[in-house]
């Protein structure tokens, strides 16, 4: 993967977050006694956050896996609705919207 996409800052976001989720809690305890005591706690709490905050989101993408596994759509639908798309001055429907209407008309 490092041989086939560019070193931009955007690419490698993930790659420094996930480093400073491992190395923080230990350069915390390293520092503890040279730096002061809300840096400290910083550096201790921060990972720990960060890890709670994807495990939570990681939990709710198995839950709703599983929820779907239980119910399956059915494969001749009437209608869809598209999310994040609407009609223009609510009655034309807009380009985007357009290239995702499937219609069956003959």
């Amino acid at each position: 993967m490092w041989r086939h996409e560019s070193h931009t800052l955007a690419n490698m976001l993930a790659l420094y977050l996930r480093l400073a989720i491992l190395i923080l809690p230990f350069l915390g305890n390293l520092l503890s006694s040279h730096v002061p005591q809300p840096v400290s706690y910083f550096l201790t709490v921060f990972p720990n956050l960060v890890i709670f905050y994807l495990g939570f989101w990681f939990y709710n993408y198995l839950t709703m896996l599983m929820i779907y596994q239980f119910n399956w759509p059915r494969l001749r639908q009437d209608y869809i609705i598209v999310l994040g798309d609407g009609l223009l001055d609510g009655d034309r429907v807009s380009p985007l919207l357009g290239q995702r209407i499937w219609t069956n008309v003959k």
